[in-house]
């Protein structure tokens, strides 16, 4: 959990309180490779830091044709900002 306290360092000096603080607040998980983190017609609840590998946020057309919305790599974030924030399901982004 050291690498999400490094990135906020990058930013921000952070004091043993707020370190700990933060660690209160995240929680470690490993997804396995095509294992969805967030499944469309669900609300997005988290944001998600990336320690190691890569995702990608995409929507499927009526024709089924893949789209990709968003990319995100180690040490980024990813989430459905829209539905994070408003609390409900996030619309097709086409």
């Amino acid at each position: 959990m050291q690498s999400i306290i490094d990135h906020f360092q990058q930013y921000l000096p952070l004091t043993e309180a707020e370190q700990e603080l933060i660690l209160t607040r995240v929680k470690q998980r490993s997804i396995k490779r095509r294992q969805m983190i967030l499944q469309e017609g669900f609300v997005c609840r988290h944001y998600t830091f990336i320690v190691k590998g890569c995702f990608k946020m995409y929507g499927v057309d009526d024709r089924g044709t893949e789209h990709n919305i968003q990319f995100a790599a180690e040490d980024d974030w990813i989430a459905d900002i829209g539905s994070f924030h408003s609390k409900k399901t996030q619309q097709t982004f086409y």
